[in-house]
């Protein structure tokens, strides 16, 4: 659908008048048009610059939100007037450990503590890097240094910080504390 598009790659919509308009060739269904319309949104691969606010966004907010992870999203997508499926789906790409990385080894721990500074620079700049995120990070580590070294210390870093939310977020479970002796057995006085 090359007229929605141009919307989709900036994590936004058009109104539903529009929507409407380019879909009525098609003669769908309310469902079927939202069903098309998500379709759409995920295989749809949003600009560089959009990812970069969202990510700049969330984490920002992450470290700070005192909701939940539902109304952060939802949060996000309303500051940048973008699409929460659009949001939601960068938030799962940047966060995915792909399966080819688990053979990928970590670099050493002075290594990895570069990258995550490099990364939280990253997220405090206006603009993005002339590359990739990757490539810029492992370029100014050392000419030769793998990509795929970075990723991994990047999506392992992101789990952990998501993680950190859940875990402070979520409610924790009561430990059940059986009742003592003395509950469970009142004394009671002898029979005479």
């Amino acid at each position: 659908m090359q007229t929605i598009d141009p919307y989709l790659t900036k994590g936004k919509l058009p109104s539903q008048d529009e929507i409407n308009q380019f879909l009525s060739p098609y003669q769908l269904n309310k469902e079927a048009k939202r069903d098309l319309i998500s379709a759409l949104i995920y295989r749809n691969k949003i600009e560089r610059e959009v990812g970069f606010l969202i990510e700049t966004s969330y984490f920002k907010l992450l470290k700070t939100w005192n909701d939940t992870y539902r109304k952060l999203l939802e949060q996000i997508a309303k500051d940048l007037d973008m699409n929460q499926k659009a949001v939601e789906r960068w938030l799962s790409f940047i966060h995915m450990m792909p399966s080819y990385l688990k053979t990928t080894p970590t670099p050493e721990e002075n290594v990895v503590k570069e990258i995550i500074s490099m990364y939280e620079q990253y997220l405090l700049s206006d603009t993005l890097p002339h590359l990739g995120l990757h490539a810029w990070i492992a370029r100014s580590i050392s000419s030769g240094f793998s990509k795929n070294k970075v990723h991994k210390v990047l999506a392992t870093y992101r789990q952990q910080l998501r993680q950190q939310f859940f875990d402070k977020h979520s409610p924790k479970p009561t430990q059940f504390q059986p009742p003592s002796a003395a509950e469970d057995n009142p004394k009671t006085e002898p029979i005479q």
